[in-house]
């Protein structure tokens, strides 16, 4: 919903300032896009708080509509030019000051009320505690105050968990994770595929690039004029207050009206609202602790703008036809090649048919916490089978980090090892994150190594996993390899019957529900809880 209101919103935004701005007739046309964009802008904010954002190109849209930039054109007489220096001087506030901000204060309400309609409890449920702190500015003392709100504590619970501040057993997949070039690696991978990644990007840089060399230039240009009107004495603003600045203060702000003055193109003041945007949203998204793909899913439809406009620009029909097929043609194959797999049963229903036919009701499996479990609950040929039939218990290691993960937790653990029958690994949801996180986890980082190794009495009795892949060429993500792990001579023999390409690392939340590696362990060694404990180095 995000992406759709918010891509929405921009493109009202563009409709506003390419046909609405004061300097360009269509008096009214601006003003109704600008309402509607607030409508849609209202309804992102809804869906996902980040698209908060979105006031940014909002109010970038307002002032360009607000601001008659024909006011500022450059004169040829002298006296015309000290008749524009004083215009210049009060820059009209009186007008365009009141008509800005009336008019961002009527978008403002607008999005609001379109929150409040679809999140009315967001506004409505004031039953918890959020307490800001008492603070001294001075001689004044703001005192603590209970803003109650349900909303705003859940919103600044989840901006710890983004910047990882909170101990999420769920995020910790995110250490040692480089800001914006992770994002960058996996939707090269995954997310987009290589042949839409590569030209999308290099399409937002070309634009972003293209929109500061012009904005430059234009600022360059503008400078003898600033500096006649810095000469002539700007000591006044909206021509009321005397007000001494600087000289640098005073010299960017002539700078860049001087280059207002020669008229923004439509085309300019649209990028400058789309980027508005894509920038900060890129900035500040690219540089969470906690880098989830759909984060980014806002930026695709812009993304996929911009690299079609990069590939439009290229001067010669060969290459421009050329990068078409290559880019239309590797987005097919890469489609396709995850049509076959989703054709291909889910493996947790695989592992779960194979459970009901090999394994006795009543027997404990073990599965990990934060993973799922087995059996899943099927209606087979033979009937109904469920998942109740079985005992299950859950292997915390990934919970309790720190001075937590000690010898308690060890055996108990290992007591639940010692006596179950059956162990399964669902996906790489704790082993791809375990042995990478030794400081968080000294004790349980050593798990999985010694699992697959066979030290623990537990062996591999079945596997099975789903990859994409056109014919008998499979895209296989190495599970094993980022996590440093060394998997069994069973698991190595299947991975290689696969006929796969290794696709390196991905990220967990791309791989762990659609195409698992899912491993079922049976005990055969029976080994003790003491035992397999003195196979751990205890710190």
């Amino acid at each position: 919903y995000v992406t759709f209101f918010g891509v929405a919103a921009v493109y009202w935004l563009v409709v506003a300032v390419q046909e609405g701005g004061e300097g360009r007739g269509a008096q009214g046309v601006g003003r109704g896009a600008v309402w509607v964009a607030a409508v849609f802008v209202g309804l992102a904010i809804g869906s996902k708080f980040g698209a908060v954002l979105l006031l940014l190109p909002l109010t970038v849209a307002i002032w360009f509509i607000s601001v008659d930039l024909s006011e500022f054109e450059p004169q040829s007489s002298q006296r015309t030019q000290r008749k524009e220096a004083k215009s210049l001087r009060s820059l009209r506030f009186n007008v365009n000051q009141n008509r800005f901000v009336g008019r961002l204060v009527g978008a403002g309400l607008v999005v609001f009320a379109a929150f409040f309609v679809t999140n009315p409890f967001a506004v409505l449920d004031q039953s918890c505690e959020l307490l800001t702190p008492a603070v001294q500015l001075g001689s004044v003392t703001i005192p603590a105050i209970d803003w109650r709100s349900c909303y705003l504590d859940n919103i600044l619970l989840q901006g710890r968990m983004v910047r990882g501040e909170l101990n999420a057993p769920f995020t910790f997949q995110y250490d040692d994770t480089t800001p914006y070039l992770y994002y960058l690696e996996m939707q090269f991978k995954a997310g987009m595929g290589p042949q839409l990644a590569v030209p999308a990007f290099l399409g937002f840089a070309w634009v972003v690039w293209g929109v500061l060399a012009r904005k430059g230039a234009k600022a360059q240009r503008g400078n003898g004029s600033a500096d006649d009107a810095d000469r002539g004495g700007f000591s006044r603003i909206a021509g009321k207050e005397s007000v001494k600045i600087s000289s640098n203060l005073r010299r960017w702000s002539l700078s860049v009206f001087a280059a207002l003055r020669e008229k923004l193109s439509q085309a300019d003041s649209a990028q400058l609202v789309v980027l508005a945007f894509l920038l900060p949203f890129f900035l500040s998204t690219g540089n969470f602790y906690v880098k989830f793909m759909r984060y980014l899913q806002p930026m695709v439809p812009f993304l996929m703008v911009y690299e079609a406009a990069l590939i439009w620009q290229l001067r010669s029909n060969w290459l421009r036809w050329g990068a078409v097929v290559l880019v239309g043609g590797g987005t097919a194959v890469y489609a396709l090649a995850f049509v076959n797999l989703y054709q291909q049963e889910h493996p947790w229903t695989t592992a779960s048919k194979w459970v009901y036919a090999n394994v006795e009701p009543g027997t404990l499996i073990l599965s990990e916490q934060w993973d799922d479990a087995l059996p899943t609950t099927l209606l087979l040929p033979d009937g109904l089978r469920r998942r109740g039939e079985y005992r299950n218990a859950e292997l915390t290691w990934l919970t309790g980090s720190g001075a937590r993960d000690n010898a308690t937790k060890l055996d108990d653990n290992l007591a639940l090892l010692a006596e179950a029958q059956y162990l399964t690994l669902m996906s790489n949801r704790i082993y791809g994150v375990l042995p990478r996180t030794g400081d968080r986890f000294p004790i349980s980082s050593q798990y999985h190594q010694l699992l697959l190794d066979g030290k623990l009495g537990y062996e591999v009795v079945w596997i099975n996993g789903r990859f994409p892949h056109l014919g008998f060429l499979r895209l296989i993500p190495n599970t094993f390899g980022w996590p440093g792990l060394q998997p069994s001579s069973a698991i190595v023999d299947y991975l290689t019957d696969q006929n796969g390409l290794n696709w390196g690392r991905l990220d967990e939340s791309f791989t762990v529900y659609d195409q698992p590696l899912t491993i079922i362990f049976q005990n055969t060694g029976h080994l003790s809880a003491a035992e397999m404990k003195r196979l751990f180095v205890l710190q």
